[in-house]
C-alpha cells in the first residue's frame, strides 16, 4: 500500500492498514456483483431504483454466500469448517444459481404466506362459528 502520510505518529500504518482491508472487501463484493450479476448498467432512471437494484444484487450475493457455507457445512461436517479441511463451494457460481431462482423463490415464498395466512384465517373463523 503506498501513501504520502509519512508521520508515523500522526497516522499511524495500522489504522491505514484497517482501512485497506475495509476497502478491499467492499471492492470485492462489487466485482463479485459486476462479473457474477452483470450489473453495469442501471435500468433505473432514479436514485430509488437505483438504490433498489444494488440492494437486491446485495441481497442474492449474500444469500450466495450463506447457502455456500451451508453446501460446505453438508458436505464436510459442521466441525470442519476451515479452509485446510474439506471441500469449499464455489461461492461465484451459488450466487449465480440464487440469482437464476430467486424471482421464483420469492414468489414461492409469497404463496406459501398467503397459505399459511389463509389458514389461519380459516381456523379463526371456525373458532367464531
Amino acid at each position: 500500500m503506498a501513501t504520502t502520510l509519512f508521520d508515523t505518529k500522526q497516522y499511524p500504518p495500522s489504522p491505514l492498514t484497517k482501512s485497506y482491508h475495509q476497502r478491499w472487501t467492499v471492492e470485492e463484493l462489487y466485482k463479485t456483483i459486476k462479473q457474477t450479476l452483470s450489473l453495469e448498467a442501471f435500468p433505473a432512471q432514479n436514485l430509488a431504483g437505483i438504490q433498489q437494484e444494488v440492494n437486491a444484487c446485495i441481497t442474492v450475493v449474500a444469500l450466495g454466500r450463506l447457502m455456500a457455507k451451508d453446501c460446505e457445512k453438508l458436505v464436510n461436517g459442521a466441525d470442519r469448517l476451515t479452509k485446510r479441511g474439506g471441500l469449499l463451494a464455489n461461492q461465484k457460481n451459488v450466487i449465480q444459481a440464487v440469482y437464476d431462482g430467486f424471482e421464483e423463490m420469492i414468489l414461492d415464498f409469497s404463496k406459501s404466506c398467503a397459505n399459511f395466512v389463509n389458514t389461519a384465517m380459516a381456523g379463526v373463523v371456525d373458532c367464531w362459528q
